[in-house]
C-alpha cells in the first residue's frame, strides 16, 4: 500500500501551499516502476519519493491548460467540491514503467511551468518595477533625477517641514488637527508608480466582489453555513437578521460605505528580478467602522505637496485632493441634517471633516452623545418611531429649527441620517429597538461595521474563492489576485485552526512565523507575536482562544495570521532627528461604495507595530505622469 507523501517547495512556492482551496493533483502510481528523481526549476524544488504517491498543489488555470499528450500514459478524472477541485491522473496498465515514469515528470515539469507562470502574471507587480521609495520633492526631477532626503542639507528639510506644516493648518485649523497629527507628516512623499496603484485597485476590484456577495448571502446561504463559521453576539446576530428581512423602502440594497483597508509590503524572493526579490501587496484588515478616519488627513497632506511644489518638479499626487474630498458627499445627503453619535472614542478625522462640511454647506454636523437619543412613536415613520436626540445648547425663539420641537418636557431634533463613531460596548449598551432606529439611517451600515470590519472576514473570503468563481462572482484571474492579496488567515474553531494547533505542537518553532489578533481591535492593539512568546505560553493561548469559533460578550476574540517578511525601506521620518532608518511601510487605500479612491497615506516607524504615538509618521504619495 503506497502512502501520499506532500512534495517539499522551497522559496515562494510554500505559499501555494497555505490553503486548502488550491486544487490538488493526485498522480497516483498503481505500479511501482522503481525510480526516484529530483528536478528543479528555479530555486523550486521538487522531490519524489520511490514507491509513493505523490501530492501537490496547482491553480485551477494551470489544470485547465494541462497537456493533451499524455493522454496515453496517464487517465484523467476530474471531480468538483464547494470549495476545491480533485484531479486524478492514474498510470495506464498497459504501458511501460519507463515510458510513464518519463511521461510522469515530463506532466509534473509543466504543470510546475504552468503553475508559476499563471502564479506570476497574476498576482506579482511586474517585473523588475521600481520599487517605492522615499525622495526629497524638492531636489527630485521627474524622469531626470530621484534624491532621497537623507542626501539633503538639514536647512533645506526644516524649511521643508515649516512650509508643509504651513499648508495643513491652511487646509484645516491647527487646534482641529487631533492631537497635532499635522506634525507626524512627512514632507518627503513616497515616490509610487501606476503598476502599484493597478496592483492595489485589482486587489480591491475582486475584494468588492467576493465580500459584496459574501454579505448578500450571509444568513440564506445554507451550504456556506457563514453564521457558524464567523459566529456575532447574539445581539448582533439578532439585528442583522432583522435587517435582511427588511423591505427596500426602509433599508436600500447592502451599501458597502467607507473602507480604509491597511496592506502590508511583503518582501517575496524572486529569481526572476534583477534584485532577487520583489514586492507584494497583502490586506491585514479593513477598517470600516469609523467612516472618517484618513479621509481627511490624506487630501490635506496631498495638497501639501502640491504646495511644496510637486507638479512644478514634474510630479504629481497619488490622488486628487478636491476629487477626493468630493467623494465623502456621496456618503450621505448634503441636502439634509447630519448627526454625528459619538461616545468615549476621541476621534480623528471626524472633527476635521465637522469644519470641512460647515465650510462647504453652510451646515456644521450635529455631534450626539448615546444618552441623549430618544424614540418618539409616529405612525408615519420608518419602523413606526422617529429617531431624535435631545437639544443641550440653548435655543432663543427666534431661532428655533423646523427640526426642533417639545416632547415630554425636552427640546428634541429628528435625526435623519447619523453617522455612527461608537466603540463595540456602547453598541451593545444601546436597546434593541435603538439599534433597530440606528441601523435604517446610519453610516457605515450595521452590516459593514459588524462583518467587514472584522478580521475574520478576510478568512471567510480566502475559504470562499473556489466557490466564487464556480458561481461566476469573481474570475479566476480575480481569485488568485486575492489569494496573493490577503494575509493568510485562520479562523477560530476551522479545520485549519486544528491542524494549525497541531502543527504548533509538533514543532515548537512553527508559532514563530505567526501572529495572534484581536478580530475587531484597531491601532495594532493586542497583537501578539509567535516570537515573543514561549512555546508553553503560544499553546495556552491557542486552546484558549482558536479552539472553538464562538464569542462571548467582554471576552477577547482572537484569530491568527501569518507573519508577512515584510520589505524595509530607507526612510527619514517627522524632522529627522532619528536619521535615516530602515522601516517598514504600512499602506492603506479608501473606496467609497466599492469605488476605488487611490493609495492613502503610508505609516511608519521604528517598531514591530507602526504607531504614530511611538515616533511613527505618516507619508503621502506622488508618481510620475505615465510611470
Amino acid at each position: 500500500m503506497s502512502s501520499v507523501v506532500p512534495l517539499n517547495f522551497s522559496g515562494s512556492m510554500n505559499r501555494l501551499l497555505e490553503f486548502p482551496s488550491w486544487v490538488w493533483l493526485n498522480l497516483r502510481r498503481y505500479r511501482n516502476p522503481g525510480f526516484a528523481a529530483t528536478m528543479r526549476l528555479n530555486v523550486h524544488q521538487l522531490n519524489f519519493s520511490s514507491s509513493s504517491s505523490a501530492l501537490f498543489s496547482i491553480s485551477s488555470n494551470a489544470m485547465n491548460n494541462l497537456s493533451q499528450d499524455h493522454s496515453q500514459f496517464f487517465s484523467i478524472q476530474g471531480q468538483s467540491r464547494r470549495r476545491s477541485s480533485v484531479m486524478h491522473l492514474a498510470p495506464n496498465t498497459s504501458m511501460q514503467s519507463e515510458e510513464c515514469s518519463s511521461s510522469f515528470l515530463t506532466v509534473a515539469v509543466f504543470l510546475l511551468t504552468a503553475t508559476l507562470a499563471s502564479y506570476s502574471r497574476l498576482t506579482m507587480l511586474p517585473h523588475d518595477l521600481q520599487p517605492l521609495r522615499q525622495i526629497s520633492l524638492s531636489q527630485s526631477k521627474s524622469g531626470s533625477q530621484l534624491t532621497h532626503p537623507g542626501e539633503t542639507d538639514s536647512s533645506l528639510r526644516t524649511q521643508e517641514k515649516l512650509r508643509l506644516q504651513a499648508s495643513l493648518e491652511t487646509s484645516c485649523r491647527r487646534s482641529t488637527w487631533p492631537k497635532d497629527s499635522h506634525l507626524a507628516c512627512s514632507p518627503h512623499p513616497i515616490l509610487i508608480t501606476s503598476q502599484h496603484d493597478a496592483a492595489v485597485r485589482a486587489i480591491h476590484e475582486a475584494l468588492v466582489l467576493a465580500i459584496a456577495s459574501i454579505v448578500e448571502r450571509w444568513w440564506t446561504d445554507s451550504a456556506a453555513d457563514f453564521p457558524q463559521r464567523m459566529p456575532l453576539e447574539p445581539g448582533e446576530e439578532a439585528l442583522l437578521r432583522w435587517l435582511d428581512t427588511l423591505h427596500p423602502d426602509i433599508l436600500p440594497p447592502y451599501p458597502l460605505g467607507s473602507w480604509r483597508p491597511d496592506f502590508l509590503v511583503e518582501n517575496v524572493v524572486d529569481p526572476t528580478t534583477t534584485s532577487g526579490t520583489r514586492e507584494q501587496f497583502r490586506i491585514c484588515e479593513i477598517n470600516s467602522r469609523f467612516c472618517w478616519n484618513g479621509f481627511l488627513h490624506l487630501p490635506y497632506g496631498q495638497q501639501a505637496l502640491v504646495d511644496l511644489g510637486a507638479e512644478t518638479n514634474g510630479f504629481v499626487g497619488a490622488v486628487d485632493p478636491k476629487q477626493f474630498l468630493d467623494s465623502l458627499f456621496t456618503v450621505f445627503d448634503a441636502t439634509k441634517p447630519l448627526h454625528l453619535l459619538k461616545g468615549v472614542e476621541r476621534g480623528m478625522d471626524i472633527h476635521m471633516f465637522v469644519d470641512f462640511a460647515a465650510q462647504r454647506t453652510g451646515a456644521r454636523p450635529i455631534f450626539v452623545l448615546p444618552e441623549d437619543l430618544r424614540l418618539v412613536p409616529d405612525e408615519n415613520a420608518k419602523l413606526g418611531y422617529r429617531l431624535c436626540c435631545v437639544v443641550r445648547e440653548q435655543v432663543a425663539d427666534g431661532d428655533k429649527s423646523k427640526n426642533y420641537f417639545l416632547h415630554n418636557g425636552e427640546m428634541l431634533e429628528e435625526i435623519h441620517q447619523v453617522s455612527l463613531e461608537l466603540c463595540q460596548h456602547e453598541l451593545r449598551a444601546l436597546s434593541p429597538e435603538m439599534m433597530r432606529a440606528l441601523s435604517v439611517r446610519c453610516f457605515n451600515d450595521m452590516r459593514t461595521i459588524f462583518l467587514v470590519h472584522d478580521k475574520r472576514m478576510l478568512g471567510i473570503v480566502l475559504q470562499e474563492l473556489d466557490d466564487l468563481v464556480h458561481r461566476g462572482t469573481l474570475s479566476a484571474t480575480q481569485a488568485e489576485i486575492l489569494r496573493a492579496g490577503i494575509c493568510p488567515t485562520i479562523l477560530a474553531g476551522s479545520r485549519e485552526a486544528a491542524l494549525f494547533l497541531q502543527q504548533c505542537r509538533d514543532s515548537p518553532t512553527h508559532k514563530d512565523g505567526y501572529v495572534l489578533k484581536l478580530i475587531r481591535s484597531g491601532k495594532g492593539a493586542g497583537i501578539v507575536f509567535g516570537d515573543e512568546v514561549t512555546a508553553a505560553e503560544w499553546d495556552e493561548m491557542l486552546e484558549q482562544y482558536l479552539c472553538d469559533a464562538a464569542i462571548a460578550v467582554d471576552q477577547p476574540a482572537y484569530l491568527v495570521q501569518r507573519q508577512i517578511i515584510q520589505r524595509r525601506y530607507e526612510v527619514l521620518l517627522r524632522d529627522g532627528e532619528q536619521g535615516v532608518q530602515a522601516n517598514y511601510l504600512i499602506g492603506t487605500y479608501h473606496a467609497i461604495h466599492g469605488q476605488y479612491l487611490g493609495i492613502g497615506t503610508w505609516r511608519s516607524g521604528p517598531g514591530r507595530v507602526c504607531a504614530l504615538s511611538h515616533g511613527g509618521a505618516w507619508i503621502c504619495s506622488v508618481k510620475v505622469p505615465g510611470c
